[in-house]
């Protein structure tokens, strides 16, 4: 599992795209938290996100009972697989209105046995009925779904900046390192490294699809940052071109060391209410090390559940050393 990054590296046209990516985080009430586990409105799906002997355990659902997080785990109780189910009248229901929550996972088993998530905290669900930039590869209706590895006050903490004093829903721009070990295969920055509020900046896949002339259905980016950066001390100030007009935007560097914090896959409405008809496993790429030693996933998945709705989850976690080791 060699890495490689590109330091300077990015993906042309993509700054435009944070911007509109984020208005459901930023627009007021669109941002909403879950319901508590177990909500009786929830109901499990005909079918269960699990293989032969994998236990499920459901976690927090949306206000509106149609996105629910989930854990499967096997016999020996190791974490096999965590995810979110999206009801099929959810799944038709999404329509030009931007949503987003963040959703917790479940911490136990029904036994009351600890279920260890490794580093994964909680997710952040959005549903992007415009896509984003670049044009013509992200700009249709589509999911994302960050698997987040810090805790939720941290991310809801990446804030600050130019936010009260501009239209743009950026913290600043990044100037820390990602250790190059420690930096997603085939990734790159984006054009600017633009930090986003209560999320952090995004490393996208110049290997994929989607960027060699394919239509997006569905991919898997990461994300960065520094928890050390205070948003009252940049560094610096930066003036760049944002929809057009140059904004003036502070610049932080932290302690230097930035790292992956969240894995995000996306998918299109399309490709789940048309055309996923059976499970389908992708390999991600992967860094060669990560900020902790622990298990990490090496795929995603994205099921039917037999009744109009879908299932996205990590899996195939493997064992991945730390930075010291």
């Amino acid at each position: 599992m060699t890495s490689r990054q590109k330091t300077r590296g990015h993906i042309d046209g993509i700054d435009r795209r944070l911007f509109l990516k984020t208005t459901a985080v930023l627009a007021g009430g669109t941002l909403v938290t879950g319901a508590a586990s177990g909500s009786q409105r929830d109901s499990a799906p005909p079918e269960l996100p699990k293989s032969a002997n994998h236990d499920v355990h459901w976690g927090e659902s949306d206000a509106d009972g149609g996105v629910r997080t989930y854990a499967t785990t096997d016999r020996d109780e190791r974490l096999s697989s965590l995810g979110v189910h999206v009801g099929g009248d959810a799944l038709m229901a999404f329509d030009e209105e931007e949503r987003a929550a963040h959703l917790h996972f479940p911490d136990e088993t029904d036994d009351g046995a600890e279920i260890d998530r490794h580093q994964f905290t909680h997710m952040g669900f959005h549903y992007n009925p415009q896509g984003h930039p670049p044009p013509a590869i992200y700009d249709v209706p589509h999911f994302d779904f960050h698997f987040y590895m810090l805790a939720e006050d941290v991310v809801e903490g990446i804030s600050g900046g130019p936010l009260e004093s501009t239209p743009h829903p950026f913290v600043g721009l990044a100037d820390y390192d990602v250790p190059a070990d420690q930096f997603p295969q085939g990734h790159v920055f984006e054009e600017h490294r633009l930090i986003v509020e209560g999320m952090g900046e995004h490393l996208l896949d110049e290997t994929a699809p989607e960027f060699r002339g394919e239509a997006f259905t569905h991919t898997n980016v990461y994300g960065a940052y520094d928890p050390s950066i205070d948003p009252e001390q940049p560094a610096d100030t930066e003036v760049i071109e944002l929809e057009g007009e140059r904004v003036e935007l502070p610049v932080y560097e932290g302690d230097g060391d930035g790292r992956v914090h969240f894995v995000e896959p996306m998918v299109t409405t399309d490709f789940l209410r048309n055309d996923l008809e059976e499970e389908t496993v992708i390999d991600i790429a992967t860094p060669g090390v990560y900020f902790e030693a622990d298990d990490y996933p090496t795929a995603y998945a994205l099921m039917p559940d037999g009744n109009g709705g879908a299932y996205v989850s990590l899996r195939e976690f493997e064992e991945f050393s730390g930075p010291d080791q």
